[in-house]
């Protein structure tokens, strides 16, 4: 079995590109044929899927954490890409997203 990596981008300061390089770097990964998830915890507004052009989720890992979705699978959002007309990628993404406050 393959060894899974985590590797995590944090900072105190918005806007100074985190999710840019988070991003971009799932898009590389995937490019070279490995399977990418882009986990978005930020707590006061995870927008991963935004920047990469997907529909904002109705379900996020908040869900999974309050045990009303026992399989979290089911909670990757698909983002797929053409690249050039060779090449399709897909990177999958898992939000948290505070709907109960």
């Amino acid at each position: 079995m393959k060894q899974k990596k985590i590797w995590a981008f944090g900072g105190g300061k918005g806007g100074v590109g985190k999710s840019f390089v988070a991003g971009n770097l799932g898009i590389l990964l995937a490019q070279n044929g490995h399977t990418v998830i882009l986990a978005d915890l930020d707590l006061g507004g995870a927008n991963m899927h935004t920047w990469l052009g997907v529909n904002s989720p109705t379900k996020s890992i908040s869900e999974f954490i309050e045990r009303e979705e026992q399989n979290i699978k089911k909670l990757l959002i698909l983002a797929r890409f053409t690249l050039n007309l060779k090449m399709k990628i897909n990177v999958y993404i898992l939000m948290i997203m505070l709907f109960h406050i």
